[in-house]
């Protein structure tokens, strides 16, 4: 799970499925009305709707609102950046290589050095940890170490423990590596002394 959350509403006498349902609901109300709502009221029940059906886990509906919000409004960091934690967060594994594209986006279009722009930074290498590409994970995570302030994030300790999951899982796959290595070595050594007795 990522150090941080986008939230959408929280009230203490509520779970968050209790909570999506709710919004589902009067989501669903305002539809009826909807040409009653002004632009900027319009949007704000999407981007509610849409983060309710993620809570409910109803990935599919979620994916397209999410989606549709973010094509129809490029621009608006807020809603490009739900859209990429939806992405990453969601249980399909087919939408993190989206994630990714779109965590790159945000980075891209963000001030650096901002929130947002470490938010997006380590979603990047958690989308390639995801991904399996743990090496470019981790040099992404030295690179920032090196150029960046990352105390100044407050995400410095999140960013640490994702480079010590890269670590274990490269070194891990090196061992293996040479094991299988070893092994096939030791097979074509015993094959070559057999031939020659």
């Amino acid at each position: 799970m990522s150090p941080f959350a986008i939230p959408l509403l929280r009230f203490p006498f509520c779970d968050s499925v209790d909570l999506a349902k709710l919004v589902v609901d009067i989501a669903k109300r305002f539809n009826s009305t909807r040409a009653e709502l002004d632009a900027a009221q319009s949007v704000l029940v999407d981007r509610s709707l849409a983060q309710a059906l993620a809570a409910m886990n109803d990935g599919p509906a979620a994916y397209a609102l999410f989606s549709q919000l973010a094509k129809a409004h490029p621009n608006d960091p807020a809603i490009q950046e739900e859209y990429a934690h939806f992405l990453l967060e969601s249980g399909d594994e087919s939408y993190w290589p989206q994630a990714l594209d779109q965590w790159r986006r945000v980075a891209a279009r963000t001030r650096p050095r901002t929130d947002r722009w470490f938010r997006a930074k380590y979603s990047v290498a958690l989308a390639q940890y995801k991904l399996q590409d743990k090496q470019g994970a981790a040099k992404l995570i030295r690179y920032l170490q090196a150029t960046e302030d990352l105390r100044q994030s407050g995400m410095e300790d999140a960013f640490a423990e994702l480079l010590e999951d890269c670590a274990k899982v490269i070194e891990r796959c090196a061992r293996s590596r040479l094991a299988t290595f070893s092994f096939v070595t030791g097979v074509k050594r015993l094959e070559a002394n057999d031939r020659f007795s």
